[in-house]
C-alpha cells in the first residue's frame, strides 16, 4: 500500500483518513508526519513525535509518533496539594516508521488502541507534530 497524492488536509471526517497499516510506504518523513497528524484529528486525539534516531552518517533512521497524551504523569510541584493537571495517561497509541534503502519511509509497528476518550470536537485544538522532532542521540 502505497500512499500517493492524497490531499490530507482535505475531508477531515473519519471515513475520509485510511487507517495505518504496517508495511505502508510513504515518499518522505514528511507525507508520514502529515498523515499520521492528519489521522490523528480525524479520529479525535493529538499527535506528537516521541522520538527519533540518527545513523552514524547522521541521517534519520527512524520515527516515533504518538497520541499527545502519551507518557507517564508526573508532578513538579513541590506542594502536591498544588499540583497542576496533566493530560498525561501513559497512553501507548503509536506508529513507528524507518527510512528503508530507497529512501522512502515504511510504517513498521502500529497501535491504534487509546486508553482514553477520543473528543472529535476538541481535536482542532489539540497538538499536532511539529517540524523538529526530539532526537535520541546514543552512542554519540
Amino acid at each position: 500500500m502505497e500512499i500517493e497524492d492524497m490531499d490530507l488536509e482535505e475531508n477531515m471526517n473519519v471515513d475520509a483518513v485510511l487507517e495505518p497499516k504496517v508495511g505502508t510506504i510513504f515518499n518522505s518523513e514528511n507525507e508520514a508526519k502529515e498523515y499520521y497528524s492528519t489521522y490523528a484529528k480525524a479520529k479525535g486525539f493529538g499527535s506528537v513525535v516521541k522520538a527519533s534516531k540518527k545513523r552514524d552518517d547522521g541521517v534519520k533512521a527512524y520515527v516515533i509518533y504518538t497520541c499527545h497524551r502519551s507518557g507517564k504523569p508526573r508532578t513538579t510541584a513541590l506542594n502536591p496539594v498544588k499540583s497542576h493537571p496533566t493530560s498525561k495517561v501513559d497512553c501507548k497509541a503509536h506508529m513507528n516508521i524507518s527510512l528503508q534503502v530507497d529512501g522512502k519511509w515504511m510504517l513498521n509497528s502500529i497501535e491504534l488502541n487509546h486508553n482514553h476518550e477520543l473528543d472529535l470536537k476538541k481535536a482542532k485544538y489539540l497538538k499536532v507534530l511539529s517540524d523538529s522532532p526530539t532526537t535520541i542521540a546514543k552512542g554519540n
